[in-house]
């Protein structure tokens, strides 16, 4: 009974009949292709095109796609970090904010802006920021990096704050103290900055904006494996919408890690993790 049933499977028949069709109507025009004429030729194509159509649609009903990850890799030391390093990287800008340990904790708002205005990376205290996370996701590809994009956020509502304000004094930092010598994207141009006005938008424009990184990319010279996208920072709904963006393109991602202690504090610094997905159909 099973193998019955393995011979007459909807999608077999329906190529069984495409394939005797397809003999049939090729007889047929060999002998009177003449007589047809224009308009039943044109029918006839489009016919077998449907037919064909219904099978691939037949055929895709019994297959399913399956994210897998081929691979994971932590940049801990040199040595990993000069073997894993990309041509291409993608990192978001979160809204600064310093630590309560740094020196720029008592400034006011006005002060932040002003100092990031002038690129003043000192006063900022980056590396004791909400910040430190691009530093690092960044150096850690440093010494093949040609191009980065910082994706950062606008925001027009009461009170609300634009991280576009801090990618010029990062970009500033990252070349002049961590020697970081590539091509930097977004560092005053708001196309590359996401819009938290519409909570309900921000993840369909994170990941189209991340699309259109990937085709910038690509005219760059850059393959799908010379490129990696930083999730670390940032609104829920932006690192949803590079996943997705990621996902339907089979691109690598990352995020930095660290490690706890037993009161869940971190300890130790800052050091990426990098994941190798695939896109594969299986049976459904």
């Amino acid at each position: 009974m099973t193998n019955l049933r393995s011979v007459f499977r909807a999608d077999k028949l329906i190529f069984a009949f495409f394939g005797f069709l397809v003999a049939i109507m090729g007889n047929l025009l060999s002998d009177y292709l003449p007589q047809l004429g224009r308009p039943a030729v044109i029918l006839f194509l489009f016919l077998l095109a449907m037919v064909g159509f219904v099978f691939l649609l037949f055929k895709a009903r019994g297959q399913r796609l399956r994210v897998v990850i081929n691979r994971f890799v932590t940049l801990r030391d040199p040595e990993e970090r000069r073997r894993e390093a990309r041509r291409g990287l993608i990192v978001f800008v979160s809204l600064y904010n310093p630590s309560h340990t740094s020196k720029a904790k008592g400034l006011t708002a006005q002060e932040k802006q002003e100092a990031a205005k002038s690129l003043n990376y000192e006063t900022l205290d980056l590396e004791n920021s909400n910040l430190q996370p691009a530093i690092e996701a960044v150096f850690a590809h440093a010494s093949r990096l040609e191009h980065c994009w910082l994706v950062s956020t606008t925001a027009t509502g009461e009170g609300a704050g634009s991280s576009l304000a801090y990618a010029s004094v990062l970009a500033r930092y990252l070349t002049k103290v961590k020697g970081t010598q590539c091509q930097f994207y977004g560092t005053s141009d708001s196309r590359y900055a996401v819009s938290l006005d519409e909570d309900s938008a921000v993840t369909t424009k994170t990941r189209d904006l991340i699309r259109h990184i990937f085709d910038e990319a690509a005219g760059l010279g850059l393959g799908k494996k010379d490129l990696v996208a930083d999730f670390t920072g940032c609104p829920k709904g932006m690192t949803l919408g590079l996943i997705l963006a990621c996902l339907s393109n089979a691109r690598d991602i990352q995020f930095m890690g660290t490690h706890y202690n037993d009161l869940a504090q971190p300890v130790g610094g800052l050091y990426p993790v990098l994941f190798d997905f695939g896109v594969e159909a299986s049976p459904d």
